[in-house]
């Protein structure tokens, strides 16, 4: 059945002019995109998986217009093709923590082809005196540091994240009121899997003397939480810092930690740009030891952290060497145990809307005694490289 939804949404899209323009009132717009990640990975030191290599393809489709009564909605469909070699590894994307319903449907799982088709954005916005309302599956983000925001705290990307283009969509009510000339305040209510993960949290931005204030507090799957940033320019150089106080849970190495962050980032010359960050991940063990623990804590699970460490320093640049291609390099090192993760990743436009990324993930650091001792975070990792191809229309 979600199958079959998926490709007569699809044949509708196609031809926008015959039939949103009869059977939708309102204007609408459609778009979306084409993606293949195609990888090969060795596999980690001493594991018993296997090196190999995978296909992840994506053909993604939006739809956003208006209704009766000054309703807009928003519709998005996702259909991935999965290969992989040995197959079943790696899964498929599991449930996200903050969805409640389900919206997806997996053909083949521990096979070498799967396919995975979500409904990825489905919600109603409107607009109620001075406040605007959305309801659905919706994108939902925070945060002004670039590499690992501390304050993205609802459905964060991993640092070493190949596609930050789309944010996966989640079950939320959300209220915005917006006053002066930056401020904004936000009401969010998240459903999460179960009642008790569920989230109420309420955010406050303005701008005082030219420095974006951003705080936001309440409850996050359960568990208590508040957080507050700050971002500014100082000589042409951007300053962002942000904090979050956590309350932990039972599966979590303890029962309060923050996790907080600076970064710096500035347009060297008019080709090449620089990001540096200092992470504490007060999730994270101290020692390696503490590293098995850490991968199976409550933060973890529940896609809020995915470092294991305590103490970072991630880089990232970008030089445009022509004006159809950019060499970028990020490096995230673990200052706990000296390993590192070192991307660099060079990105062609190959036409209007078509790009070509061609990437090397290297982990460097010393290697496991056994799959249960790890010595450092990254040299327990293989590393990889392949190349991405997207296209947006």
């Amino acid at each position: 059945m979600a199958r079959t939804a998926f490709y007569v949404l699809l044949v509708l899209c196609m031809t926008p002019s015959l039939t949103f323009g009869n059977l939708l009132p309102g204007d609408w717009s459609v778009g979306g995109s084409v993606k293949s990640l195609n990888l090969t990975f060795e596999a980690p030191p001493e594991s018993a998986l296997e090196g190999g290599g995978l296909s992840s393809n994506r053909f993604r489709l939006e739809m956003q217009g208006f209704l009766p009564a000054g309703l807009e909605a928003e519709i998005a469909v996702e259909h991935l093709a999965l290969w992989r070699d040995p197959q079943g590894q790696p899964p498929l994307p599991g449930d996200l923590a903050n969805r409640r319903i389900d919206l997806e449907h997996n053909w083949n799982e521990n096979g070498s082809l799967s396919q995975q088709f979500q409904v990825d954005r489905l919600n109603l916005q409107g607009t109620v005196k001075d406040w605007e309302w959305r309801l659905g599956r919706q994108a939902i983000g925070f945060g002004r540091i670039s590499l690992a925001p501390p304050l993205d705290i609802i459905a964060p990307f991993p640092p070493d994240s190949l596609d930050t283009t789309v944010r996966p969509g989640i079950d939320a009510m959300r209220l915005s009121r917006y006053f002066g000339l930056a401020g904004q305040i936000d009401l969010i209510g998240v459903a999460g899997q179960t009642g008790g993960q569920n989230s109420f949290l309420g955010t406050f931005t303005t701008n005082w003397k030219e420095i974006d204030i951003l705080a936001i507090g309440g409850r996050l799957l359960g568990r208590s939480a508040a957080g507050a940033g700050l971002a500014g320019q100082i000589v042409g150089i951007g300053i962002k810092g942000e904090l979050v106080v956590y309350e932990g849970k039972e599966e979590d190495l303890r029962k309060h930690f923050v996790i907080a962050g600076i970064e710096g980032d500035a347009q060297v010359t008019s080709t090449l740009n620089l990001s540096l960050q200092y992470l504490y991940n007060g999730a994270g063990a101290e020692t390696p030891s503490g590293y098995p623990a850490a991968a199976t804590s409550a933060m973890t699970e529940e896609g809020l952290s995915f470092l294991l460490g305590r103490h970072y320093l991630l880089a990232a640049s970008s030089w445009q060497a022509h004006p159809l291609v950019s060499v970028n390099m990020l490096l995230i090192t673990n200052l706990g145990d000296g390993s590192l993760l070192v991307r660099p990743l060079t990105a062609i436009s190959l036409g209007d809307n078509l790009s070509l990324d061609l990437f090397v993930t290297l982990n460097l650091g010393d290697r496991p005694d056994n799959l249960l001792q790890p010595n450092s975070e990254f040299g327990s990792q293989g590393n990889s490289g392949g190349f991405f191809v997207r296209y947006f229309f």
